[in-house]
């Protein structure tokens, strides 16, 4: 005769309900990214919606890259060595901020992921301070202050290019 067939342990009984699956999140970003993106996003609300004009002008006038201020005409002030960084993460407007994050987000994200968080955010850094470095060349005696993350996301962009599209040759497959 047959024997009796148990439920395996797999099997949900018939009065257990089974467990829901997880959804993905809609935006899997890294920690490292939000946080650039979260810096970025709180400078710009801080300058929208805090600051009146004149706290403005002083936040732009010491956190954005002006070249002629490093020709030495206008004295040392402790911010020609932190407005090579920080003007990446300040913005000229609404479509400013909301183009540059997108791509941050976009190609950031890979990036993080390959290189982990500390060398992401070196990495934003270094490119930042290249982009930097070009536009001075191009504008040494330039009054226009920088701003804008585009040179460290042009960066990453360069290096969705080099590592994004590289060919595993011994089995044909994307890296």
């Amino acid at each position: 005769m047959s024997e009796p067939v148990s439920p395996t342990e797999n099997e949900p009984l018939p009065d257990e309900a089974p467990e829901p699956r997880r959804r993905e999140p809609v935006f899997n970003l890294p920690p490292v990214v939000l946080a650039v993106i979260g810096i970025c996003a709180a400078v710009f609300l801080l300058q929208q919606y805090v600051l009146d004009d004149a706290q403005n002008m002083v936040l732009l006038y010491d956190g954005a890259f002006i070249p002629v201020l490093y020709t030495g005409k206008y004295g040392f002030d402790w911010f020609l060595f932190t407005r090579p960084f920080t003007y990446a993460f300040m913005h000229g407007g609404f479509a400013h901020i909301a183009i540059n994050m997108i791509w941050l987000a976009a190609f950031g994200s890979p990036l993080a992921n390959r290189l982990g968080a500390l060398r992401f955010a070196m990495f934003y850094a270094v490119t930042g301070l290249a982009s930097v470095v070009l536009f001075w060349a191009l504008h040494p005696y330039g009054e226009v202050p920088l701003v804008g993350a585009s040179g460290a996301i042009s960066g990453m962009m360069g290096a969705a290019a080099r590592y994004g599209f590289r060919i595993d040759r011994s089995s044909g497959r994307a890296a």
